[in-house]
């Protein structure tokens, strides 16, 4: 685990430039932030339920990552990086933005690495005051842990949009909508 103080003063100048902004979006992130937690804690359950007493279950979840494996999910090195790197970036940024709209001091943010034999999958974290994150109400608590899964969902949609947006008009290039010539 690597610390630093990498975007802290972004973190705290969003926060002081956007806070009513940022008050309202982590109240209302505290909604699909919690209720995906609970659907995806639902499906990974139903997924391993059904992967242990359906004969014909095929696994509903499976890793993503760099390299060829049994029940993975295969993407290029520079692809896969560069996912991770953007995700967990936008996901502890939101975090730390929220807890500093709240006056609750990040001690650090960073980077680090996981894996239980070779530690090869990237990390990010940023470290709140635990003490003044346990001081604050409840609401306000819940908007900090929820506004990253919040942000990875306005990502995804963002990401969504954009790709149909390029898409589309590739697709309308490629495809023939004027009938099948015999």
């Amino acid at each position: 685990m690597y610390k630093t103080k990498l975007g802290l003063k972004s973190m705290d100048g969003l926060a002081k430039k956007f806070p009513r902004t940022i008050k309202v979006a982590g109240y209302i992130g505290v909604v699909p932030g919690f209720a995906g937690m609970i659907l995806i804690a639902y499906s990974l359950i139903d997924s391993f339920l059904k992967l242990l007493f359906v004969e014909s279950a095929v696994s509903q979840v499976a890793l993503v990552l760099p390299f060829k494996v049994k029940g993975g999910f295969y993407v290029p090195f520079l692809y896969w990086i560069i996912s991770i790197f953007v995700i967990a970036t936008i996901h502890e940024f939101a975090h730390g933005v929220v807890a500093r709209r709240y006056a609750i001091k990040i001690k650090s943010s960073g980077f680090a690495f996981l894996g239980a034999i070779v530690p090869i999958i990237p990390a990010a974290f940023v470290e709140p005051d635990e003490k003044q994150l346990a001081k604050k109400p409840k609401l306000q608590q819940m908007s900090v842990y929820a506004a990253g899964p919040m942000a990875n969902i306005v990502l995804g949609i963002v990401c969504a949009l954009l790709l149909f947006a390029l898409a589309t008009p590739v697709a309308t290039g490629v495809v023939d909508y004027d009938g099948v010539v015999i």
